[in-house]
């Protein structure tokens, strides 16, 4: 699978999962524009990156803003062209407390960042797509967005929420030739995930590579079909 001469926007690219995406779409030819909230993360990873640096670019903006995203894109397309793919990366995992007040407060914020996060970042991205000729969105689902779970009202409902998001958005740009999918990893062994679960056994969950190699799957010609779905990426968890 290659993407050459595609412009994919990653958002969250300096996160665990993101950066691996980074890596993995510049291995297969693209250009990638990855977006994080600071400008710091995203130099350090331009650092690191080992194959396909100059087809990097950093671009720091707030996924939660819909002023920064449109921005970053219309300049982007001013200066370059237009994109073909969007990989939303940005979300976050918060468990329900007995409160009734920081379960709001949660609610909130899981609705922030794994649903309007996603929105604002396809608003931004789809007219250029669209007139790159289509292309492809990629959402970052959760098993949890399936059946809801004690303690994970709130988690479950946002990636539940994202999930319906994707078909809709899958459904009313088929004529566009834009497909958009999400994937549903179970637990992804990052850092992050092992500092906060120290004595589970992280060999059983998915690793980012291996999601990072189904979504490259979806953003490439070998998925032109492919458009709404769900891809379950769950490991041996």
């Amino acid at each position: 699978m290659n993407l050459n001469d595609k412009t994919i926007l990653v958002t969250g690219a300096a996160g665990g999962l993101g950066r691996v995406v980074v890596e993995i779409l510049l291995s297969a030819g693209a250009n990638v524009i990855g977006t994080d909230r600071y400008p710091e993360p995203l130099d350090l990873l331009k650092k690191s990156i080992s194959t396909g640096q100059s087809r990097f670019h950093a671009r720091a903006a707030d996924t939660l803003s819909t002023d920064q995203m449109a921005t970053l894109v219309q300049n982007w397309r001013k200066l370059h062209g237009e994109l073909h793919g969007l990989v939303a990366t940005v979300g976050a995992f918060m468990p329900d407390s007995n409160d009734f007040t920081t379960q709001l407060s949660t609610f909130d914020k899981m609705m922030d960042l794994n649903v309007r996060s996603f929105l604002i970042a396809a608003h931004a991205t789809c007219e250029s797509i669209v007139a790159s000729g289509g292309g492809a969105m990629v959402a970052i689902g959760a098993r949890p967005a399936l059946h809801g779970q004690a303690g994970l009202g709130a988690y479950s409902a946002s990636k539940g929420a994202l999930l319906r998001l994707v078909e809709s958005m899958a459904a009313e740009h088929l004529s566009n030739r834009v497909r958009v999918n999400a994937v549903l990893p179970s637990i992804i062994d990052t850092p992050t995930n092992r500092l906060s679960m120290p004595h589970a056994n992280p060999a059983a969950w998915v690793s980012p590579q291996s999601l990072a190699g189904v979504v490259l799957f979806l953003l490439s010609d070998w998925s032109r079909d492919i458009t709404g779905a769900s891809i379950p990426v769950y490991g041996r968890s």
